[in-house]
């Protein structure tokens, strides 16, 4: 009987290109060992399970203590097997994780790990429609289609939640949603990372609104947007982009698909952790840890989830590991170690010392304390370098590094970096910043001794201190030129700016010219037509002027006047008229009394002078008189 669940599980293993042992057994067990059922339920022709997802190798590759390997006999007329799916967001990536409904939570952990090298023990899975209550309760509550988010249990506090947001990305590649949660009636303000995907933000969200992802109801996503999409890759508003949430109607208690099996509780279940077997061998995995050959956690572990995290972990353990006579490593991104060494002025720049290390080399160790723990090393790095550091042990940690290398560096850096076999490790990336391009100066690695690694670094120094001298010339150049053309076109905007205030001055005394003369205008106008009004009412009441008849029967006065301009002209007069008929004619001639002096010229009197209603008879002034118009 053993040797014929042999040749299943072999032949299962083939047919469906499963390469998990454990995760064979499991299927094989759901499907009472019978191989076409297995086949049919693990691999169904609507959904093609992906080879990738479970390609995690066991160490031991042996059954599983806890699964029986006999396995319980079949019984006719079972229900089939409900096959559920869950996408589990773990970090950064998304794993599809496939499983039959009747097993329970811990064996669905197991699957779990095999995606994402987090134990059982350290899961910490949320986002379910309805937690389960243990971990030995089946999977049928579960809908066909689930949404959850796996953190270890380090990155959670006592509720479950994470302390907060940590943003390690570049500012600029921050995105700022407001999510309004409609059934709370409440807004919230999320800043997630663009290398976040969709489906992660989701997930976010329903750690503030209690909203599993499989109820949630979104607005204001673009158009087609999956949830496997990463932020940086949507036409999403800036600074701040709005979302709706809403829920869909809840499903009662009752309406949860009913489970195929019935779970024993008293059932023993065995945890994989829990064996006899385990030894610590070379990259192996024990309590969530990577260890090295010497029973060395990792310097980075596997489950990081950013560069600013890495680096954190890199340096701590590296200082507990070598001590204190280690470089000054830069805290941060390589991004950040870059901006720190580069974007300087020339007199200020230094070079960027990258420092890859891998504890499969057995290189690795002296190269940390007889090299890089030599004083004369630091002394060299800490004045002409900013050193930053990295672990590629883990392939998880080695794809962040080459990620962050294209990113910063470019594809030419990247596969320098790849292309590095393990016994080569460590490597010393010596990149210095040359006519405004980043450039790698040298690799040294782990094979070479302290004379090599300080002759390789004083070599870069010195090419690096010419260049800069040269770039600091040519900058003060710069400087130079720049300063006498801002005094150019400072001197210009002067001359610029003095044109302008004359131009201005000119309009503007043109203008109030031109004001003045058209208020001058408006009012002669006004005067005239005042004048013209009262002229016409003086000519009304003057009495006509004798005609040449009138001089021989009466008495007639003959005025001549002679204006200020040398203009003469007449007008007769009776003896009877009085001074006012003179004024009344000569204000119809344009000469006011108010204005003008009407003096006569021998004897010299001032007529204006005189009463208006005097009689001419009564002036004893010639009968033919010449009056001279004199202005006041």
């Amino acid at each position: 009987m053993s040797a014929n669940r042999e040749e299943i599980l072999e032949n299962f293993m083939v047919v469906t290109r499963i390469k998990n042992v454990e995760e064979a057994i499991i299927w094989l067990e759901c499907c009472n060992w019978d191989l076409t059922s297995a086949i049919k339920t693990s691999s169904p022709e609507e959904v093609r399970l992906q080879n990738d997802v479970y390609s995690k190798k066991i160490q031991n590759g042996s059954i599983p203590e806890g699964v029986d390997p006999r396995g319980p006999e079949g019984e006719e007329g079972s229900p089939p097997l409900r096959v559920i799916e869950v996408y589990v967001v773990h970090g950064s990536s998304i794993h599809l994780v496939r499983a039959p409904d009747n097993i329970s939570f811990h064996c669905f952990k197991r699957l779990v790990s095999f995606v994402t090298d987090v134990p059982p023990g350290e899961q910490v899975i949320t986002g379910w429609p309805r937690q389960p209550s243990s971990d030995a309760d089946p999977l049928s509550f579960l809908p066909k289609l689930s949404y959850v988010v796996l953190r270890g249990a380090t990155s959670f506090i006592e509720t479950g939640v994470p302390t907060e947001m940590e943003e390690f990305d570049e500012p600029d590649n921050i995105y700022s949603f407001k999510v309004f949660d409609e059934v709370h009636d409440r807004c919230y303000t999320l800043k997630v990372p663009g290398s976040h995907t969709v489906g992660q933000v989701k997930l976010d969200t329903y750690l503030l609104t209690d909203i599993p992802v499989t109820n949630q109801r979104w607005s204001g996503w673009p158009e087609g947007t999956a949830d496997d999409k990463q932020l940086r890759f949507l036409l999403l508003d800036q600074p701040e982009h709005s979302l709706g949430i809403r829920t869909n109607e809840p499903l009662p208690d009752d309406a949860s698909c009913p489970s195929s099996l019935t779970v024993d509780q008293s059932e023993e279940v065995i945890d994989l952790d829990d064996t006899s077997d385990i030894f610590i061998a070379e990259n192996e995995e024990v309590g969530g840890e990577r260890y090295d050959r010497c029973g060395q956690p990792h310097l980075i572990p596997s489950n990081v989830e950013d560069e600013m995290a890495g680096s954190v972990h890199f340096i701590d353990e590296y200082m507990r590991r070598y001590g204190q006579a280690t470089p000054s490593f830069l805290t941060g991104t390589l991004e950040d170690a870059m901006r720190e060494a580069f974007h300087r002025p020339v007199r200020e720049k230094r070079m960027l010392a990258l420092y890859v290390h891998h504890d499969g080399s057995v290189l690795s160790n002296v190269f940390c304390t007889e090299l890089l723990g030599s004083e004369a090393t630091h002394q060299i790095l800490s004045n002409y370098f900013v050193v930053w550091g990295w672990d590629v042990t883990n392939e998880s940690s080695r794809g962040m590094l080459v990620s962050a290398v294209i990113r910063v560096l470019g594809s030419s850096f990247a596969r320098t970096v790849e292309i590095i076999p393990t016994d080569s490790f460590p490597a010393l990336f010596v990149i210095a910043p040359i006519r405004s391009q980043y450039e790698l100066l040298n690799v040294i690695y782990g094979n070479n001794g302290i004379s090599e690694l300080l002759s390789t670094l004083v070599a870069a120094v010195e090419i690096f201190t010419r260049n800069m001298e040269v770039e600091a010339v040519e900058e003060d150049q710069r400087n130079a030129r720049q300063k006498i053309k801002n005094e150019q076109d400072s001197a210009y905007e002067e001359s610029l700016e003095m044109d302008r205030a004359k131009d201005e001055a000119k309009r503007q005394r043109i203008q109030e010219k031109t004001m003045e003369e058209e208020r001058a205008k408006r009012q002669k106008e006004v005067e005239d037509e005042r004048r013209s009004v009262e002229v016409a009412a003086v000519r009304s009441k003057m009495p006509p002027e004798p005609s040449q008849e009138d001089e021989e029967n009466r008495s007639i006065f003959i005025f001549k006047f002679r204006a200020p301009s040398g203009e003469t002209f007449g007008r007769r007069f009776y003896s009877t008229d009085t001074l006012a008929v003179v004024f009344n004619f000569l204000f119809v001639k344009g000469y006011d009394v108010n204005t003008f002096k009407f003096i006569t010229d021998w004897p010299r009197k001032d007529l204006t002078l005189m009463d208006p209603e005097t009689i001419l008879g009564d002036l004893a002034i010639f009968p033919q008189e010449t009056i001279i118009l004199e202005a006041r």
